[in-house]
């Protein structure tokens, strides 16, 4: 049985047991007690209320009263945050929070660039160290919250604002795959750019060719890696775009800047999808005008 009235945004309630079936299908019978589970969105799947049926109306104040407290209870999800609580991203040009401001404009979630110095002096000072205690970049923040590492930050505001989307149903076989990419985009990938970079700094006087071609070849090693996982694919999980094809396109662009090769293959189109995506120029033009208000 489905009681549909009202617009209930296409959520239904479903009678799954009444002790009184036959008086509890007329809605008009006062103080019936039944139970009803309700059919729609995943938040609100499986959840069964107790109510007493004394018509159509009182049941849909009722589920309304229950669908109000379980969004106060959802923690996982939130609507868009308004101006007054906008994600602020603490970002660099070339640094890992251009992953965050892809993902919000491919979500459009409100948010704001908060420029960074870059020196060693701020980076090291008690004012970033308390935002990032070993004084990297990016940091993000969501009202009381402050958050560092880029992989973290894509993740909470899939689960925060994504609200099932760029994700595949976590707890599946493809939302495994779709960390596995994720992690992947930073912990393999990114690590042996990003020793190329740290060499360069520390080494800039007598830099030690044999340990940039060694981090350079574990770099392509990625790139086959991603282009035998993009045989016959649009993106990395298929053909639907998720965030971890926004993870590894950040990887990507360090590999072009650092290896300055060009990608072979299967990767070189995914490459030509990835930046010409309008969120990944919006992006790009958001970090722009950033660091040149901040200049």
């Amino acid at each position: 049985m489905f009681l549909r009235h009202a617009p209930l945004d296409g959520v239904f309630l479903r009678l799954i047991k009444c002790p009184r079936r036959r008086a509890a299908a007329n809605c008009n019978r006062l103080f019936r007690l039944c139970y009803f589970q309700v059919d729609g969105p995943a938040s609100l799947h499986a959840t069964r209320y107790r109510v007493r049926l004394r018509s159509t109306r009182a049941i849909t104040g009722t589920f309304e009263r229950y669908r109000r407290r379980d969004r106060r209870d959802r923690t996982d999800q939130r609507e868009i945050p308004g101006e007054n609580e906008m994600l602020k991203i603490y970002h660099a040009p070339r640094t890992r929070g251009f992953r965050v401001v892809w993902l919000c404009e491919e979500l459009g979630t409100p948010y704001q660039i908060v420029p960074v110095d870059m020196s060693p002096e701020y980076r090291a000072s008690a004012e970033w160290r308390r935002l990032n205690p070993v004084g990297k970049v990016p940091v993000m923040s969501d009202g009381e919250l402050t958050i560092f590492e880029s992989g973290a930050m894509v993740q909470y505001v899939l689960g925060r604002y994504g609200n099932g989307r760029l994700q595949p149903q976590p707890g599946s076989n493809e939302h495994g795959i779709f960390l596995q990419w994720v992690w992947f985009a930073e912990a393999t990938f990114s690590r042996p750019l990003g020793e190329i970079v740290n060499h360069n700094r520390e080494f800039a006087d007598n830099p030690l060719p044999h340990i940039i071609d060694e981090m350079k070849d574990r770099a392509r090693l990625c790139v086959q890696a991603l282009d035998a996982a993009l045989d016959e694919k649009s993106w990395i999980l298929g053909e639907t775009f998720s965030a971890a094809d926004i993870m590894l396109g950040l990887s990507m662009r360090g590999y072009l800047r650092l290896v300055d090769e060009q990608f072979p293959g299967n990767v070189a189109p995914y490459w030509k999808r990835l930046t010409e995506r309008p969120a990944y120029k919006r992006a790009i033009d958001a970090e722009t005008k950033a660091s040149g208000q901040s200049g």
